[in-house]
């Protein structure tokens, strides 16, 4: 179980919503930084599950203007068994050419993947890790259509109704 804590717009954890937050995540997008599971939480401050420029312009407006802009500001608590990107398969918090070969590796019988692996693979939704899994990782590397959910966050939390437990996915 991993769980995060924060305030939606800090990302670098110091208690502050600021432009350093939104610096923060032009350098994620640049890809010269990478963020924790926790981070991405945190930068997804537009809520739509996918850290862009318009989160870090939401936090640059809010840090400037102290007006609501989507969740800055706001706490957050989350308890989740994975926490990471769809397309992550390796779970280093980039999307490269390995995570494409560990799916393809996997649709072949070469590699064992963990459960939170496994959602992490299943870049059509599909229910299933497939060639076209592999594809759709090695297509969102290179910029092409489709991609299907890769970059997007991937949160899965149990639900517990006694005496049994299942996982949604959000």
């Amino acid at each position: 179980m991993v769980t995060c804590t924060g305030i939606y717009g800090d990302v670098n954890g110091d208690g502050v919503v600021n432009i350093t937050d939104a610096s923060f995540i032009a350098q994620y997008l640049e890809g010269t930084r990478t963020f924790t599971p926790c981070q991405l939480i945190a930068a997804d401050v537009d809520g739509d599950g996918i850290v862009t420029a318009t989160d870090a312009q939401y936090i640059a407006n809010y840090s400037v203007l102290k007006e609501p802009y989507g969740k800055c500001g706001q706490s957050f608590n989350i308890t989740a068994t994975c926490i990471g990107l769809y397309g992550d398969v390796d779970e280093n918090g980039v999307i490269n050419s390995t995570d494409s070969s560990y799916a393809l590796q996997y649709v072949l019988g070469n590699r064992i993947l963990t459960p939170c692996q496994l959602i992490a693979a299943d870049v059509d939704g599909d229910g299933i890790v497939t060639a076209t899994d592999a594809q759709y990782i090695a297509s969102y590397i290179t910029g092409t259509q489709p991609y299907g959910k890769c970059g997007q966050i991937l949160i899965v939390t149990p639900t517990c109704t006694q005496p049994t437990c299942s996982f949604v996915v959000l």
